[in-house]
């Protein structure tokens, strides 16, 4: 739910509007309150729509019929206005989360979610379809997740538009991926139309993408018409049925009636048929539709702890959970990113560029999806093959090798092949320079994959120069797969002309080489002449080894010769064995030298071992140096306060006495607001009057603290205290309130999203130094809970850095990404706005290529195969 916005109306009709739902190409839906006090979802229609006459005419006869759908499995339409400017119908609200949103937050549901989840669309179909309408927009935005079932929405308003846009424009309207090819080449809709739909939700919802892809909309309705659906993942006892409905052919697809036949009857009525998560989902909605309706909404959402009491849970296995869904979260924004990374490359028009760009998604998707990643593999080569002459094309194709050589060898060598081939056909005196232009580009293209063949095109070329460019470039690029030869290459390479690019590649030498022979390694780095070239190999090796060989990698850590270097490095190292050996975690922490560096390193030791051995947890906070010791005091201290209050005060007193004897008052305050924030999660309304012999700002730093303490155990206290330190943030000077809020909204995101977004509207009118990072960073933290409100924030940090740094675009790549995530054609259209097709292709790949990396990132916290991992 979101606050109506000032241009929206108040009432429709007899309803008291009070949120917004959620919108779409026809209207806009509010949550409204009716006089005899029940919450209704009201769809007011768009004004392109509501001018013409002809499908008010339309409109209200599909109103008409759909007030006589029935059924468990439909939204039922309970009253509308087709006369009224703009016309409107009001269904049942239905207070869960559609099946997009629950899939997009929480992943693919579980078979036994999936089982019910197509019945009941299908006794929804059987339901509208009686009624002599067909649906023509079944899609996971139209399908609610309720606890006892699914719902059918939208199945009124949709046949109405779709009649009139045929009349006016010949074109059909519908989401691409969703769509029947009947429907998409003829504007044929039939019952059968709505089966295919329901496969493709079928798949969406076992796999969390769409069966035919999400780039641009005529390459989906493309594949949808002419290609087999990507249903990997889907769980074998459904894929037969989802491919059935998924069928070219409407003859062959079933009947919704023949697919409740088929499907096996339902299970346990006590138990929630929806993960945990997403029942969750529904529990918060329930709790908002109650607040914003006065207590008039749907009752409590049944669960599987109903009949029974379920005991609260842990600390641990609440922080279990939360770990959990924090994974699932970054799950579900890697395959978003992914698709906003295709939605941008079918904006740019340049064959090289758009290769490119392709590649590079393909090479991200191929890991976790084979059949998609290859779909759009040819479509890389198709975009290459169109580059405007056989050097283009040559290296357009050497561009998807080298995107596709670190996840898929085959792919890369065949791409690499046609390079070959085009640079091979080019004959003639008049036409060496490009021939011999074509075969660099082709052999940089097989370097990885194949380096024996590529050295010998290298070495093949004419004239001396081009040689040993060649040879430079191949080394290079087969640095990581055949390390050996490339280090022969560099050693041969001229010192006078190529002594810079010899040490460049065997610095990548050192990385290709750290896990299958670290001794060598070892010995290519030390003997690099630069000194500088010399650490950056070695901290290379350190990075590489800290994982596989960490007794190898502490030693060569401890060789550098800079301090700073050094204790970066260690570290590095610290920070792999912390998750597989804690005693050897513990060992390297009491080593550094580094007073602060070590007080951290035991610190995160001591964390870990808080829940599951508090006294050895105790040991090792003991010898954190003094100043730093009082922080890991109280946290064990609050770990143990629920089973052992005793000892708990003891630790706060001992924490307390060391806070006290801190010489740096900075330091020495901070510890004491951690402590008292420590204490509050016992008794918060205790401590935060406690926090009130605090300065104001200090005193706003300890409340968020203790919030944040407070998340997972007592949220609603939690919530309380956070609107509390908005009212504090309030009377800062503008530049430590916008940093306040900050902090507030990173906090609050993870309690109510609604609150945080609101928050962040207001921290992001401030005009504070520096506020674009701030910007950037709360449009991040909403981007996947709040998307509107994280897209408009996002467009401001990009506005606001094009102001900083002279309206230059190549500044704005992390706020860009984030807002092509939340809202992909704002991110576009600001990308490209008065720049030449060169330029504006240039600036879109680039924003393909972070949108990529992003997705890496979630893909390594989600556990998933991250862009690099071999196949």
């Amino acid at each position: 739910m979101e606050d109506l916005r000032a241009e929206d109306p108040r009432e429709v009709g007899p309803y008291r509007l009070l949120k917004r739902l959620g919108g779409g190409g026809m209207g806009q839906v509010y949550l409204g309150h009716s006089r005899g006090g029940r919450l209704v979802a009201v769809k007011v229609v768009r004004a392109e729509y509501a001018a013409d006459p002809e499908f008010r005419r339309r409109f209200a006869r599909e109103v008409e019929a759909a007030r006589q759908v029935g059924g468990f499995y439909t939204a039922h339409v309970v009253d509308a206005d087709t006369g009224a400017d703009p016309p409107w119908l009001a269904s049942a609200y239905v207070p869960g989360p559609s099946l997009e949103a629950a899939v997009r937050r929480h992943g693919p549901l579980p078979e036994h979610a999936l089982g019910r989840l197509v019945s009941g669309l299908a006794e929804g179909l059987v339901a509208v379809h009686e009624r002599e309408m067909v649906h023509r927009d079944l899609k996971p935005g139209n399908v609610l997740l309720a606890a006892d079932g699914p719902r059918l929405i939208d199945f009124g308003i949709a046949q109405a538009a779709q009649e009139t846009r045929l009349t006016g424009t010949g074109l059909a309207i519908g989401t691409p991926g969703f769509m029947a090819p009947e429907y998409v080449v003829a504007g044929e809709a039939g019952p059968a139309a709505d089966v295919f739909a329901l496969g493709a939700v079928l798949a969406y919802a076992a796999t969390g993408r769409a069966p035919f892809g999400t780039s641009a909309p005529h390459a989906v309705n493309y594949r949808a018409v002419h290609e087999e659906p990507d249903l990997t993942g889907v769980p074998a006892g459904l894929a037969g049925l989802a491919a059935q409905c998924l069928a070219k052919d409407p003859a062959a697809r079933p009947t919704p009636a023949r697919i409740l036949d088929e499907m096996p009857a339902g299970g346990d009525t006590a138990r929630s048929w929806l993960p945990p998560d997403v029942a969750t989902m529904l529990d918060e909605r329930n709790h908002d539709a109650r607040d914003v309706g006065g207590g008039s909404g749907p009752g409590p959402t049944p669960t599987a702890a109903q009949g029974g009491h379920k005991p609260e849970p842990t600390a641990r296995e609440r922080e279990r959970e939360r770990r959990e869904r924090k994974r699932q979260r970054a799950g579900h924004r890697h395959r978003r990113l992914l698709a906003c990374a295709e939605l941008v490359t079918a904006r740019i028009t340049g064959a090289q560029a758009r290769a490119r760009a392709l590649a590079q998604v393909a090479a991200a998707v191929l890991p976790g999806g084979t059949h998609h990643g290859a779909s759009l593999v040819v479509e890389a080569h198709r975009a290459a093959a169109g580059a405007p002459d056989v050097v283009a094309r040559t290296q357009s194709f050497a561009d998807v090798a080298a995107a596709l050589a670190p996840v898929d060898a085959k792919r890369s060598k065949a791409a690499a092949q046609r390079a070959l081939d085009l640079a091979q056909a080019v004959r003639g005196f008049r036409t060496k320079p490009t021939r011999v232009a074509a075969l660099r580009a082709a052999a940089q293209a097989l370097a990885p994959t194949d380096p024996a063949q590529a050295e010998a095109i290298a070495r093949g070329l004419s004239g001396a120069s081009a040689r040993v460019e060649a040879l430079a470039k191949v080394a290079e690029r087969m640095a990581m797969t055949d390390p050996y030869r490339a280090e022969r290459i560099a050693r041969e390479l001229p010192a006078e002309t190529h002594g810079w690019e010899s040490e460049s590649i065997l610095g990548q030498v050192v990385k290709g080489m750290a896990a299958r022979d670290p001794q060598r390694a070892e010995r290519v780095a030390r003997g690099l002449p630069s000194p500088d070239r010399r650490r950056w190999a070695l901290r290379d090796l350190v990075s590489t080894l800290a994982p596989l060989d960490p007794q190898t990698a502490e030693r060569v850590a401890r060789s550098l010769p800079d301090e700073d270097e050094r204790t970066s490095a260690l570290s590095q190292v610290f920070g792999c064995v912390l998750k597989t050996d804690l005693n050897a975690a513990e060992r390297l922490a009491r080593t550094m030298a580094d007073e602060e560096e070590r007080a951290d390193a035991l610190y995160a030791v001591a964390a870990e071992l808080r829940d599951t051995d508090p006294e050895r947890a105790l040991a090792v906070a003991r010898r954190i140096p003094e100043d730093w010791r009082t922080l890991a005091l109280a946290d064990i201290a609050q770990s143990l306060a629920p089973e052992h209050p005793g000892r708990a005060e003891q630790l706060y007193q001992e924490a307390e006495r060391l806070a006290a004897e801190v010489q740096d008052a900075e330091h020495g305050l901070a510890a004491r607001l951690w402590i008292a924030a420590a204490r509050g999660s016992a008794d918060p309304e205790r401590r935060r009057h406690g926090l009130l012999e605090f300065p104001k700002a200090e005193y706003l730093s300890g409340l968020v603290l203790l919030s944040s303490g407070l998340v997972r155990a007592r949220p609603a206290q939690a919530l309380e205290l956070l609107e509390v330190c908005v009212q504090i943030a309030r009377d800062l000077p503008e530049d430590a309130r916008m940093s306040a809020l900050e902090d507030l909204v990173l906090v609050g995101a993870e309690l109510d999203p609604d609150w945080a977004a609101r928050v962040a509207q207001e921290a992001s009118a401030l005009k504070a130094e520096y506020r674009h990072y701030v910007l950037q960073h709360m449009a991040d933290t909403l981007v996947d809970i709040a998307p509107e409100t994280a897209a408009a924030i996002a467009a401001e940090a990009v506005h606001a850095i094009r102001k900083e740094y002279g309206g230059s675009t190549e500044t704005v790549g992390d706020a860009l990404v984030t807002l092509a995530e939340a809202d992909t054609e704002s991110a576009v259209q600001l990308a490209v706005a008065g720049r030449s097709t060169e330029d504006a292709d240039r600036l879109l790949a680039k924003l393909v290529e972070g949108l990529v990396a992003e997705a890496a990132e979630q893909a390594g916290r989600a556990g998933r195969p991250e862009i690099g991992s071999t196949t």
